[in-house]
């Protein structure tokens, strides 16, 4: 069944890379994530993150620079995500 709603529960959740948005943390304040590594495309760019619980995930960006391996960001999501049952193949 395909909607908008909540989920109830533990839930496995897609995201394209794109939808990941970055920002540098702000001076004396915590980001919520590490770049781990950044590729530059010309065109665009592809950052892998470890988000402070651990997880790892890519964040494809526009040209513009600014942030860097080893950098603190605040990482966020715009735009719809996919979830699924926990276990489930997507």
């Amino acid at each position: 069944e395909q909607g908008q709603g909540q989920a109830q529960g533990p839930v496995e959740v897609m995201l394209r890379p794109e939808a990941v948005r970055l920002a540098p943390a702000p001076p004396n304040a915590e980001g919520n994530a590490t770049v781990l590594s950044r590729a530059f495309f010309g065109h665009d760019q592809l950052f892998s993150i470890r988000l402070d619980t651990g997880r790892i995930l890519r964040a494809r960006l526009g040209p513009y620079g600014g942030i860097r391996a080893g950098d603190r960001v605040v990482a966020g999501v715009r735009g719809a995500v996919l979830v699924f049952p926990p276990g489930s193949r997507a």
